[in-house]
């Protein structure tokens, strides 16, 4: 899944349906800063547990309450190019 809809502070995030389904599930839940989606250092989204989920990852924006500062093409470029590896393995490609 891919969202490019920038930056959603706090937990208006909640209001879109996938994030929040997935949410509610437990798969993924609010950094702590409460800013966007909680990640490991290969941006994998967290569990409700602390988990590293190696198939849900987020990047850009989102992951502002952990990395900082994500905006931009050459900081979501970085993200990318640190997570690719790890992706295509999951992928098994």
């Amino acid at each position: 899944m891919v969202n490019c809809t920038g930056l959603d502070p706090g937990t208006a995030w909640r209001s879109n349906p996938f994030l929040n389904a997935l949410a509610d599930r437990g798969w993924l839940r609010l950094d702590p800063t409460g800013i966007g989606v909680h990640v490991g250092s290969h941006c994998e989204a967290l569990d409700a547990a602390g988990n590293p989920q190696p198939t849900l990852r987020a990047v850009g924006p989102p992951t502002a309450g952990v990395f900082g500062d994500p905006l931009g093409v050459p900081f979501i470029s970085a993200q990318v190019r640190r997570i690719l590896p790890d992706v295509l393995r999951t992928l098994d490609c």
